[in-house]
């Protein structure tokens, strides 16, 4: 009995543009000494989308409201 072949649920994956890699040593490309932002800009920054995609009445992650209207209930921060 042979079991059948699906399709792929999935295309390929392009390779990166550019001087980019993850493998054992990950190259970021124009990014590679560049310092990372902090927890405190990496939320201004997804704050500042949100409220965007709010405005511009974009299609936003429906659970990423769900979580935060739980912790504003519960009073988690």
């Amino acid at each position: 009995m042979t079991t059948p072949q699906h399709a792929a649920t999935s295309r390929s994956r392009e390779a990166p543009q550019g001087d980019e890699e993850a493998s054992s040593e990950l190259r970021l490309g124009e990014f590679q000494n560049v310092d990372a932002l902090t927890h405190s800009e990496a939320a201004l920054v997804i704050n500042a989308l949100v409220a965007k995609r709010r405005v511009d009445r974009k299609n936003v992650n429906e659970t990423e409201y769900k979580g935060r209207r739980r912790e504003k209930q519960w009073g988690a921060s």
